[in-house]
């Protein structure tokens, strides 16, 4: 041992009272390098645990809720009390404060709600949303829908910058988060969850897409029923070109498809538009006049569409 050695084990000794252990820099850098490997292992150990639970946690709720939405339509098969229910359901699951469906029209270009659930009392979901929104706005949703793929957005800021028109129709409609899901083919659309606060991510988003099969498959038997009703035509209707309008009392419009009454129809203008373009069916009518005869003062998709082109022709 060397005389330096020596020295600072004497020192050591001294100044701790007991023996001490001088270890060269090539051990310490061994012991530290061996310790710092093992808290490392420890550090995945005790995340893949975390992670685990976290999972277990989300498997437990997903089960319980599926559980819970059997027990509620347990006896019903009512579409409209089903759909309802699975709104609410998905709004309780992701502790959102709205959900429904967003119908899409592709070659349109056009999406609207369809149904909906809202947590508040005071839904504004009608005042928020125009009739009819164009999908121009949201071209994030549309890739999605192409692809399959889940729209999952933690927090509006985040697309600000990026996709600036998308940002300000989640502020018109006070959306600060949102999970949805495409539904396809018939109707295409999307389920989603307005303001989630737990499962934000797009793995979390399984549930969600077994709902919307729910939704899907409620949708369908809700539009089934609807055509039902308008199976029945007026007598005298023989050919495509025919055409039946019952103009006194209640209004109805009879082809050899089927029947549309005034209170299948969304709008109190529809029945006076239809009747207007039925006296003048050997006359086009430019569709931006007949957004100033019949719905003055709102701010209507045809619009924007008929800015830089000429306006389409309805007959």
């Amino acid at each position: 041992m060397s005389m330096s050695m020596k020295i600072r084990e004497k020192l050591a000794s001294k100044l701790l009272g007991k023996e001490y252990i001088i270890l060269r820099s090539e051990e310490y850098d061994r012991i530290r390098s061996e310790f710092s490997r093992k808290i490392a292992e420890l550090e995945q150990r005790l995340e893949s645990v975390l992670i685990d639970e976290a999972e277990y946690r989300f498997l437990k709720r997903f089960a319980e809720t599926l559980v819970t939405l059997e027990k509620r339509l347990h006896d019903s098969d009512n579409a409209d009390e089903i759909l309802h229910a699975t709104f609410r359901t998905a709004c309780e699951f992701y502790e959102a404060d709205w959900a429904g469906f967003l119908e899409l029209d592709m070659e349109a270009g056009l999406w609207w709600p369809f149904d909906w659930f809202s947590v508040k009392n005071n839904d504004m979901t009608k005042t928020y949303l125009n009739d009819f929104e164009p999908t121009a706005i949201v071209p994030r949703w549309i890739a999605a829908m192409k692809n399959n793929e889940a729209i999952v957005v933690k927090d509006r800021e985040d697309i600000r910058e990026i996709c600036p028109e998308e940002y300000a129709l989640y502020e018109r409609v006070k959306l600060y988060s949102v999970i949805a899901v495409p539904v396809k083919p018939r109707p295409c659309g999307f389920l989603a969850v307005r303001n989630p606060r737990r499962y934000v991510e797009p793995e979390y988003a399984d549930m969600l897409q077994l709902l919307a099969f729910v939704a899907l498959v409620n949708i369908n038997d809700k539009m089934t029923q609807r055509m039902m009703q308008m199976a029945d035509h007026a007598k005298g209707l023989r050919s495509e070109n025919d055409v039946y309008i019952k103009l006194f009392g209640s209004f109805e419009l009879h082809t050899i498809h089927g029947v549309l009454r005034q209170d299948t129809m969304d709008r109190s203008t529809s029945a006076p538009l239809l009747s207007y373009l039925a006296l003048r069916i050997d006359q086009s009518t430019a569709a931006v006049r007949l957004e100033r005869v019949f719905y003055p003062g709102e701010k209507m998709p045809l619009a924007r569409y008929t800015t830089s082109s000429p306006p389409p022709a309805t007959t």
